[in-house]
This record gives C-alpha cells, structure tokens and sequence, in this order.
C-alpha cells in the first residue's frame, strides 16, 4: 500500500481552520441580519397609535439597531463568504459572494441613508400633530429595499443549504 495516502496536502490543517473561522463568523453575521429584521418589523407591527411620539421613538431605536447590529452583522457576513469563497473557490461561493455583495450594496448605498433621511424628518417632526407625507414616503421606500434584502438573504440561505455539491473531476 502506498505511504503518501495519508499525507494531508499542504495547508490542508490551515485551510480547515480558515473554513470553520468562514463558518462562525457567517453565522454570527447572518444571525445579527435576522434579529435586525425581526426587530424591525416588531416595531412596524402591533395596533398602538402610529403617531409623530411613537415615530420619534422608532427612529430612536432603529438608528442604534442598525449601527450596533446591522452594519457589523453585513460586515461579517460579507466578509465571512468572501473568506469561505477564497478556502473552496467553487461556483458555489462565487454566487453567495455575489448575493452577499448586493445585500451589503443594498444596505449602505440605499436602506441605511433613506433610514437615517426618515429619522431625521421624525425627529425634527416630533412637536406635530400628524406625521409628514415625505416621512411616510421614505419609510415605505425603507420597508421595501428592507424586502428586497429579505428576499437577497433568504435565497442566499436556500443556496447555502441545498446547492448540491459539485462532483469531483475523475
């Protein structure tokens, strides 16, 4: 029998490493995305009167969600698939790299400056007595792109989970 069966290849110990470091800050990423969202839409839910008292308080708390959960769960997520895309290079990764990219894209370049546009107009509202047009504008806009990216990361999961593995070339 042949000897060289059992040599590892070369950063094959380092490469595993890499792949569970890749694996535990995706889903402590992927894991901080979700609670955003389930926070979001628990403040977007409920009967209470939706008055320009309750939309300060809202924007109060979604503003700190997003900077102390949303921002770094993106980062690690983005960063986490790029990492596991470098340890496997298949097509796989490629195409959760891609979805994680427009996720992230979606995120700073539209949801977060449309949010921080809706709470300044809340905040600057709060003495009045309905809540402004321009206000309900930007927060529907909001919970739309906040859709998009819900869509984005559930395909992003059904891939992770169900693409098949690639068959090894013979």
């Amino acid at each position: 029998m042949n000897g060289d069966v059992f040599i590892k290849p070369p950063g094959g110990h380092m490469k595993t490493r890499w792949k569970n470091l890749g694996h535990g800050m995706l889903f402590i990423g992927y894991s901080m995305i979700v609670g955003s969202f389930i926070t979001f839409a628990a403040l977007n839910g409920g009967s209470r009167v939706q008055d320009t008292q309750f939309f300060y308080w809202q924007r109060y708390f979604v503003d700190n969600v997003v900077s102390m959960a949303m921002i770094p769960g993106m980062s690690l997520f983005l960063s986490a698939t790029v990492l596991l895309y470098r340890c496997q290079e298949k097509i796989k990764w490629l195409v959760l790299t891609v979805l994680s990219l427009l996720t992230v894209i979606n995120s700073l370049c539209f949801i977060i400056p449309v949010a921080h546009e809706a709470s300044a107009i809340a905040f600057q509202s709060v003495d009045l007595q309905e809540v402004s047009k321009s206000f309900t504008e930007l927060k529907g806009l909001e919970d739309k792109l906040g859709a998009m990216n819900g869509i984005l990361l559930l395909t992003y999961l059904a891939l992770f989970f169900f693409w098949l593995p690639e068959e090894q070339p013979k």
